[in-house]
């Protein structure tokens, strides 16, 4: 199980002494330990990966702010941790496969100029393989050519 591996590379940290991946390890755990609180049982690793997304999105936002803060010692710390969290989510796809999926999706879509519809079926199919403002992107762009 993914939460296994987390303590266990948590431990590992530890006894190496590196407190950048303690601090991200630990951190992760208390955001499953916190959903596994919320939703009353033990989450699954499909669950977690989401978790992790979440706070890896959040990070790279705040890296963004740091960056335009002149923030390094913070730019540091955040690229540091998100190195470690990007760890535990699944490859991304790339843009050209990404771009053949949603060619094939919106073949098999008959209203391909409803928005709401495609990105629906889209998101479905990519959810957690791809960044889903990229989707949105490259959706908007292949609807407004057709």
């Amino acid at each position: 199980m993914l939460k296994d591996d987390i303590q266990k590379k948590m431990q590992d940290s530890m006894k190496a002494h590196d407190a950048v991946s303690v601090s991200a390890l630990r951190f992760i755990l208390s955001l499953i330990n916190y959903e596994n609180i919320a939703k009353g049982r033990e989450i699954a690793d499909e669950e977690i990966i989401s978790v992790i997304a979440k706070e890896v999105k959040k990070r790279k936002e705040s890296l963004e702010m740091y960056k335009s803060a002149g923030r390094n010692d913070l730019v540091k710390k955040e690229e540091d941790e998100l190195s470690i969290m990007n760890t535990y989510l699944p490859e991304m796809m790339s843009v050209e496969d990404l771009e053949k999926e949603i060619d094939k999706i919106l073949s098999g879509i008959s209203d391909a100029s409803n928005i709401g519809k495609v990105m629906g079926a889209v998101m479905s199919r990519l959810k957690g393989k791809a960044d889903g403002g990229l989707i949105a992107k490259m959706v908007k762009e292949k609807i407004n050519t057709k």
